[in-house]
């Protein structure tokens, strides 16, 4: 059996989670030093355990919220998996969020795959963790608009993701939390306190900020910025109001 995680890595797609996760399971040194790091873009901590062996029973295990400025992270999921498709968008084309107990019902209800918006077909294995099952009309609908929702509104729940994540698991398990925005990655002093978080088997974690890669993608270059900023800016402004790096638990 594999070990289990240590740290899973939680956010929503295309902030950088692939990258934390190789500077601290492959860079650091000792390699490993933090046991089996893992990442997930799951609403369900509950689910989340099931699938990636994170039991209850293992308080050390420690989640690390990664985010980043909801605008950039949605710009970025789009043009790398649908940039054909984003010459088909439509300005007026607006969806409500998804009910919260059907995002709770799958493993990445975020992801795509190709051109496709693939995030219908996670749905967890074990059913005690499926609440509420999207109906095939509203799956098809958003697939067939699913860039055009995703500009115009949070159809996905982005806000609802941060929220569960960093106000409501922190105080309802016995793990511990902490949040961290991905552009201070290279900030010498961000990098010691999420040290101290991941525990006293931590090296220093200073070679990540030598390694940083900035982010690519800026929405304010975008001709979707206004649409954008509608649809995720408040939620980007009570981001921008936290510190760089924040123990929640």
């Amino acid at each position: 059996m594999n070990p289990k995680p240590s740290v899973v890595i939680v956010c929503y797609p295309k902030v950088g989670s692939q990258f934390l996760k190789e500077m601290l399971s492959q860079r650091i040194r000792p390699a490993n030093a933090l046991g089996k790091v893992t990442t997930s873009h799951a609403f369900n901590i509950d689910g989340l355990k099931s699938t990636c062996e994170v039991v209850g029973t293992a308080p050390d295990v420690k989640f690390v919220y990664l985010y980043a400025n909801p605008m950039n992270a949605v710009l970025a999921l789009l043009t790398t998996f649908m940039p054909i498709r984003l010459r088909a968008y439509q300005p007026n084309l607006v969806r409500p969020t998804v009910e919260f107990p059907v995002a709770f019902s799958y493993q990445n209800f975020f992801a795509c795959g190709g051109p496709a918006w693939t995030g219908a077909t996670t749905l967890f294995e074990n059913e005690r963790y499926v609440n509420q099952v999207l109906s095939s009309t509203d799956r098809e609908d958003i697939e067939k608009h699913f860039v055009s929702y995703m500009i115009n509104g949070d159809v996905l729940g982005y806000k609802n993701h941060f929220d569960i994540w960093t106000k409501t698991y922190p105080h309802k398990t016995s793990h511990s939390f902490c949040m961290i925005k991905y552009e201070e990655l290279e900030d010498l002093n961000v990098l010691d306190q999420l040290r101290a978080f991941l525990g006293p088997s931590c090296p220093s974690l200073h070679y990540i900020s030598e390694e940083f890669i900035p982010r690519r993608t800026n929405y304010v270059g975008s001709a979707h910025a206004p649409a954008l900023t509608k649809a995720y800016g408040e939620l980007a402004a009570e981001m921008n109001s936290l510190p760089a790096f924040q123990v929640l638990s």
